[in-house]
């Protein structure tokens, strides 16, 4: 199929250079900015991406992958292809894989180690509890005092077996051990669990004047199954990938060993011919993606300011095109999906979210456009999300148009 057609039965007429991420598809300018389209390869539309790390995402089986260094990252744990743009993260639960060091500990529980995992291996821990009262199984973090800040734990569980037709719950606790002995601190959550492997996350902030340095992470399997917590023998969850990251949310799964291990962040610098598309005086980009977890000054695309991102203390305001910017409308954080279409010329700009009615100013762009990011700003501050489609224009489409491409 040629460019032309592709991008006709797309309802992408018009675009010169851009990129579906769902269905691996790239094209690029032939010529100079305002040239006709042609294929590129993902080799090609990738050329400037980098990421110091390793780092996981979900395939389209459904299996945690591990992508090297320098290799994007196309995921499909929402459902559909993406390409995968984090900043950088540290698990700082030891021995992730394995669960058998010093900072692990059971009560009640048999583990037995080298089981299925989620990444195809056996590297998941079957945990059968033996009939008595308050079964469990938990890691120690010596990460300093939690006192006001905010982690976010994630792990992978499912029911393996129910001897007395337990419910498929249980229960995630995390508490603190002060200096003088005992506990503070403690919360809970249920967690309704499956058959199937399933990545749960719970974030807590935990309370101000906390004098604790020790917090404990901990599964309590079936628990509530009955007024005593106490599951019949023989009863098993697995459980693989514990996770927890100074976060208000949950990022792809960071494997450790022997001590706690970082993730680098992704910098998706877009090619270049892309950005002599944005640097014309009169230009239009679409841009599809799962939308914002985090409030703050993210950037979705944006060249030395943002193009499109979201700047506020409660809310996330989308902005259009540098100082001064226009706000596209307040939308609550998580935002889910997003569709963004901002265009402009020497005399206006305007910018349309989800099928809203575009919002207009008449000042044009005020972005040093010389190199161009996906995902991130110009400083690294990266907005972490899962990004569908990307498409330039080589000219300032009208806000109709606008407003009719920015569905998600």
């Amino acid at each position: 199929m040629s460019v032309a057609a592709y991008l006709a039965a797309a309802g992408l007429t018009g675009s010169n250079a851009g990129a579906d991420f769902q269905n691996d598809k790239y094209w690029l300018p032939s010529a100079d900015a305002l040239s006709a389209p042609r294929w590129a390869s993902q080799t090609e539309f990738f050329a400037l991406f980098s990421r110091a790390s390793s780092a996981t995402y979900i395939d389209a089986s459904g299996v945690l992958r591990t992508a090297p260094a320098d290799a994007p990252r196309f995921d499909y744990s929402s459902g559909g292809r993406r390409v995968l743009l984090e900043g950088g993260a540290t698990n700082l639960i030891v021995q992730s894989v394995g669960m058998n060091s010093p900072e692990w500990s059971t009560a009640q529980i048999v583990r037995t180690f080298g089981q299925p995992s989620p990444d195809g291996q056996n590297n998941a821990v079957l945990c059968t509890v033996n009939g008595n009262v308050d079964p469990q199984v938990s890691v120690t973090l010596a990460s300093g005092n939690p006192s006001g800040l905010t982690y976010t734990f994630s792990a992978w569980i499912r029911v393996v077996s129910r001897n007395n037709n337990e419910l498929r719950r249980a229960r995630l606790y995390s508490f603190g051990y002060p200096n003088g002995g005992g506990t503070e601190a403690v919360a809970d959550v249920t967690l309704n669990i499956t058959d199937e492997w399933v990545r749960y996350s719970w974030t807590r902030t935990f309370p101000a004047g906390m004098t604790s340095t020790l917090v404990r992470w901990r599964v309590d399997p079936f628990d509530g199954s009955d007024g005593v917590n106490q599951p019949s023998a023989g009863s098993s969850i697995a459980v693989f990938g514990w996770q927890v990251e100074a976060s208000p949310f949950a990022t792809s799964y960071v494997p450790t060993t022997s001590s706690a291990a970082s993730r680098a962040a992704d910098s998706f610098a877009l090619p270049t011919a892309f950005g002599g598309v944005l640097s014309l005086p009169a230009a239009s980009f679409l841009l599809r993606f799962d939308g914002s977890k985090e409030v703050g000054s993210n950037a979705y695309i944006s060249g030395s300011d943002r193009y499109a991102g979201g700047n506020s203390s409660g809310t996330s305001v989308l902005l259009v095109g540098g100082t001064p910017n226009i706000n596209m409308g307040n939308i609550s954080v998580p935002t889910g999906p997003l569709g963004i279409a901002i265009g402009w010329d020497p005399g206006s700009k305007a910018g349309s979210v989800n099928n809203r009615v575009a919002v207009s100013t008449g000042t044009t762009v005020s972005i040093n456009r010389s190199t161009n990011y996906l995902g991130r700003n110009s400083t690294g501050s990266v907005a972490n999300s899962g990004y569908k489609l990307l498409a330039a224009y080589p000219a300032r489409l009208s806000d109709a148009t606008l407003q009719a491409l920015s569905g998600t």
